[in-house]
């Protein structure tokens, strides 16, 4: 391996550890980085974790050349081949990887992104808040895997030229040719579309529903926010009937 290719090693892992680190940004082994080596795409392995890419082996090397020539058929289904004896598996996404023209690509589950990304007007949201501040894209929600990955090849089409896939319902994608511009792009967005809170907190809980399950043996969350999902009547009706909000709240959270 060249001095340039460990270099450029040793920053994605170095850049998975830090934003792996930020509950905001990843959850437990959500989202996915990639970087390209010439014909390789080195891409992180299903089930790993990003902020382990310094102490542990968390990437795996995919044949790119074998990727792009089945996408260029538009062959969505293809199955991505593994360069190593390793036993990893790679991302369920590796196609939006390969379909990426970027050196380094994330995909990332970022809490202030999604939750814009999960309102029926996230479109029109994002083009007000983000503008032309970077190049990007917006898919609808499409199942992850052959369906997701046909959509943003018809996207990126129209728009070769984009940095960012926003995926409603789902997360966004990022890439640059350094990453230096992944982390870039990254900070802006997060600027741009920092959520702002609705929720009030009241210093005092529904004396009612507090006493009653205090007796039934629960007790308060530190946090104050978290506690009114078990208080409020308008968000207790929400995780009862609008609990599903995008692929991985339910891979860790569970359907209901």
């Amino acid at each position: 391996m060249s001095t340039a290719s460990n270099c450029i090693e040793k920053q994605v892992k170095a850049f998975c550890a830090q934003i792996g680190a930020d509950p905001l940004l990843v959850q437990g082994a959500g989202g996915n980085v990639s970087w390209k080596d010439d014909d390789v795409l080195w891409i992180k392995a299903s089930g790993t974790w990003l902020v382990e890419a310094e102490s542990t082996e968390i990437f795996v090397p995919v044949n790119l050349a074998h990727l792009k020539d089945a996408l260029a058929k538009r062959n969505f289904s293809v199955k991505p081949e593994v360069n190593s004896n390793s036993g990893l598996r790679p991302s369920i996404e590796t196609i939006l990887h390969a379909l990426m023209p970027h050196k380094v690509v994330a995909h990332l589950h970022a809490i202030e992104m999604l939750a814009y990304l999960v309102q029926v007007n996230a479109r029109q949201k994002i083009k007000s808040l983000v503008a032309d501040s970077v190049k990007w894209i917006y898919i609808d929600y499409f199942k992850p895997g052959v369906d997701l990955a046909r959509a943003v090849s018809e996207e990126l089409a129209n728009r070769p030229d984009a940095d960012v896939v926003f995926m409603g319902n789902h997360g966004v994608v990022i890439g640059g040719n350094s990453v230096d511009q992944v982390l870039e792009t990254l900070q802006t967005l997060t600027l741009k579309l920092k959520a702002q809170r609705s929720l009030s907190v009241p210093e005092t809980s529904p004396a009612t529903r507090h006493s009653d399950l205090l007796v039934r043996g629960y007790i308060a969350c530190v946090d104050k926010e978290v506690t009114q999902l078990a208080l409020k009547d308008e968000l207790i009706n929400r995780l009862r009937h609008d609990w599903a909000l995008y692929p991985d709240h339910v891979v860790f959270l569970g359907a209901k």
